[in-house]
């Protein structure tokens, strides 16, 4: 009966079941390791999980602010290209109707021209003002000159800073390929490690709570996985938001160099307005002062010529009281010479009467004498005064006429002033429309490159979109694969466990019923020492020999067992 009982406290398989004990134990230990890890993974994961999500809402809103900005520069530029073109047009019409008064101005200015005197001094005059009016132009056109240098260097240092941004876009795409392949080949990695750990967790596991464990660490794993990938588009989301950002704040700072550009464009063409305006103002001054200066010129004209007439009227006159009084002193002279006669033919009357006529004749000669020197020196002092009228008259209109040649220098050198500012204003007309050309092919450029590097956004993004469905197609697949495999594995260790379920309950039945035959065989013990005591006493009592040898052989199996 003892030898029976002992092979039933050993374990079924054959090991005894201290060591299959520590073996699991070992296993829960190392699972419980592994569970640690995991779970410190996943809660790495989830906090960067919860920084991405943040950093995703935050670009989200960037985005949306950039896109209204990017709406309303668009509609900011469409209202600036309206308006360019409507000043233009009226540039245009300004231009021409300037072009217009300035040929009928150059019409009258070469009949007045044809109607006055050639100039003496015209070259020092010309030369004089020339001085005079270039130095302002040549100060503005010095001043234009170097705000053109200026734009273009600011349009070198533009097309400098969208190369540099072109080629950091092109190594960011560049890199973020590397960085999806590197994290496409981490997440294989990881996927490999979990799928190896997984296998080991499965070869290891032999009882329910490994069982539990297990299932409790496929359902970790599926969560870590999902999670992971959501990560991990999130993530790649991030990065494309990011770009998009980079892209967006390249595409404000361009547009905040074509305000720039636009404004300066516009203070420019209020510039060169104010300067138009100050030309024909100028030119209106110089029109209005040609104008007085005709006034007073016809006015000295007709003044001159109606002095001219008096004085001829005067000097008419003069000659004509002179040419009396010679008449009137030739006919006293005659009357003097027929008395002279009468009086030497009437001698012979008598020296008295001769004398008192000759006195009286003396004194009459001697009175028309002094008449004539009177009218003589009255003739003279009003010749002297016509005379000195006709140098003042004469110097008056010398002076005139160098007024009028004066005028005439000052009237070609603004005719040339004007043809030569017209010239600078076609000039910087041309000069303008050809900045205004590359101005808007620059632009069109740049906007055809940002269309661009956003068509290649959207399609890098598309394929990154598409690469991650395939990836996620993958794991899908590869989750499936898993999930058939550990439904496989679940009901294997469903029946291992009904079969360790009834192995236990057989070795509970096998223990009770050997407790059972412990305590019937105890039972017996006593029984059978009580009846071997008495039956020693009864020996005992009768002195047989040789039965304390057999009754203590006895003793010794019952200690024993």
């Amino acid at each position: 009966m003892n030898v029976a009982a002992a092979p039933s406290t050993m374990d079924p398989s054959g090991c005894p079941p201290n060591g299959r004990y520590e073996y699991l134990l070992q296993q829960v230990v190392q699972l419980n390791t592994d569970l640690h890890k995991t779970v410190a993974l996943s809660q790495s994961l989830k906090s960067e999980r919860d920084s991405l999500q943040e950093l995703t809402q935050r670009l989200k809103q960037d985005v949306m602010r950039c896109e209204e900005r990017c709406e309303k520069m668009q509609e900011v530029l469409m209202t600036e290209t309206e308006y360019k073109v409507q000043s233009d047009r009226k540039h245009e019409a300004l231009m021409h109707k300037w072009k217009q008064q300035l040929e009928i101005k150059a019409r009258e200015f070469e009949v007045l021209q044809k109607n006055l005197a050639p100039p003496k001094d015209l070259d020092q005059l010309r030369l004089a003002i020339q001085d005079e009016v270039e130095l302002p132009h040549r100060q503005r056109t010095q001043g234009l000159q170097l705000e053109i240098d200026k734009y273009r260097e600011m349009y070198y240092s533009v097309r400098r800073d969208f190369e540099i941004l072109k080629t950091e876009h092109d190594q960011t795409i560049i890199n973020h390929g590397h960085e999806i392949e590197s994290s496409i080949a981490t997440h294989m990695v990881l996927m490999n490690d979990l799928k190896r750990q997984l296998d080991a967790a499965d070869d290891r596991a032999a009882d329910m709570h490994t069982t539990d464990k297990l299932r409790r660490m496929e359902l970790d794993k599926e969560t870590l996985v999902t999670e992971n990938h959501k990560l991990r588009q999130e993530l790649e989301l991030g990065r494309c938001k990011q770009d998009c950002e980079r892209l967006q704040g390249v595409v404000d700072e361009k547009d905040k160099k074509l305000r720039e550009a636009t404004d300066d464009a516009m203070r420019l063409r209020e510039q060169v307005k104010q300067k138009d305006l100050l030309l024909v103002d100028n030119h209106n001054l110089h029109s209005s002062k040609l104008r007085e200066l005709r006034a007073e010129l016809e006015a000295d004209k007709v003044q001159f010529k109606q002095k001219q007439l008096d004085w001829m009227d005067q000097i008419a006159s003069l000659q004509l009281a002179l040419q009396q009084s010679d008449e009137s002193f030739q006919k006293r002279e005659k009357e003097w010479h027929l008395e002279q006669a009468k009086q030497v033919a009437l001698q012979s009357h008598g020296d008295t009467h001769t004398q008192h006529t000759t006195a009286a004749l003396q004194a009459k000669l001697a009175e028309k004498t002094a008449e004539a020197a009177t009218l003589q020196e009255t003739l003279d002092g009003c010749t002297q005064r016509a005379t000195h009228a006709l140098d003042q008259e004469q110097l008056k209109v010398h002076r005139l006429q160098g007024e009028k040649d004066s005028l005439s220098a000052k009237l070609t050198t603004a005719q040339e002033l004007i043809q030569y500012l017209e010239d600078d204003l076609v000039k910087l007309t041309d000069e303008r429309t050809n900045d205004k050309q590359s101005f808007e092919k620059s632009q069109a450029h740049l906007q055809a490159q940002l269309d661009e590097t956003l068509a290649a956004s959207f399609n890098a993004r598309r394929s990154l979109a598409d690469e991650h469905k395939k990836v996620a197609d993958k794991l899908t697949k590869s989750l499936v694969k898993a999930e058939r495999k550990r439904d496989a594995y679940k009901e294997k260790c469903l029946q291992v466990h009904e079969r360790y379920k009834a192995a236990a309950m057989a070795k509970e039945a096998a223990a009770v019923q050997l407790q059972q035959l412990k305590d019937q065989h105890h039972i017996e013990i006593q029984q059978f020492l009580t009846q071997w005591s008495h039956a020693e006493d009864s020996r005992l009592s009768g002195s047989m020999p040789g039965k304390p040898v057999v009754c203590w052989s006895l003793y010794m199996t019952w200690q024993m067992i």
